[in-house]
């Protein structure tokens, strides 16, 4: 479980993993166990259910109340978004291997290193951000 938490000391969402790739917590680092979110506000709140490729990214949320689909994501072979489609998909901080992804400054968040989609490289050193 992680939780992000507003400036006025509110949670915001939170987020469930359970067992990823290697059918373990944590042996691929998470990679493809995330299960859900939950949006206390923002298009759409409530909860949604996250489902992942073979490679462990995220590809597509539903909403826990209703079924339908809240978000898609597709990606190329180097984990650039190619298709970013519904209210989830730019809410969700969680894509391309199921790491953070920092739109603005186009990095996937990795434990120890970070990793820019669009050109392909991996710094040597996790910035602070």
């Amino acid at each position: 479980m992680a939780g992000l938490i507003g400036a006025n000391n509110s949670l915001v969402s939170t987020y469930a993993w359970g067992l990823d790739l290697n059918a373990t917590i944590g042996g691929t680092g998470g990679v493809g166990g995330w299960l859900w979110v939950q949006l206390a506000c923002g298009p759409p709140p409530g909860t949604h259910f996250v489902t992942c490729d073979g490679n462990g990214n995220a590809g597509q949320l539903f909403s826990a109340s209703t079924g339908t689909e809240t978000g898609r994501s597709e990606y190329g072979p180097f984990g650039e978004p190619i298709r970013l489609t519904g209210p989830m998909a730019r809410e969700n901080l969680f894509r391309f291997s199921t790491k953070r992804t920092h739109d603005t400054i186009d990095l996937v968040l990795y434990e120890y290193r970070v990793y820019s989609p669009s050109t392909g490289v991996v710094a040597k050193q996790r910035p602070h951000l």
